[in-house]
């Protein structure tokens, strides 16, 4: 059998401000795809689940529920809200799932 002469891979090392700017993209990049703060029907989650949670509009953060479109959470004061959009040909609205 015949000696390879492959020369395995050496480890790559990074600067510790790239690592750092790399970490930092990676944990920032998913939660900006998901967190919402605008749009008609943010509004119209954020105040509804204000009344719902008894919390505060300015302490509830407002996201899409396991990455779903039709599926928003809403957060705050340790309480949570899921709602879901419900939609009759063209016409949609929101309701709190129970």
């Amino acid at each position: 059998m015949e000696k390879s002469n492959l020369v395995p891979p050496r480890p790559v090392s990074l600067p510790p401000l790239l690592r750092l700017s790399l970490l930092a993209a990676a944990t920032w990049l998913p939660t900006a795809c998901v967190v919402h703060t605008s749009g008609p029907s943010h509004d119209w989650i954020r105040e509804s689940a204000s009344q719902d949670l008894g919390c505060p509009q300015g302490k509830l953060t407002i996201t899409h529920y396991m990455g779903k479109k039709d599926r928003k959470k809403a957060e705050g004061c340790g309480k949570t809200a899921v709602y879901r959009e419900v939609c009759q040909g063209q016409q949609c609205h929101w309701e709190r799932e129970p």
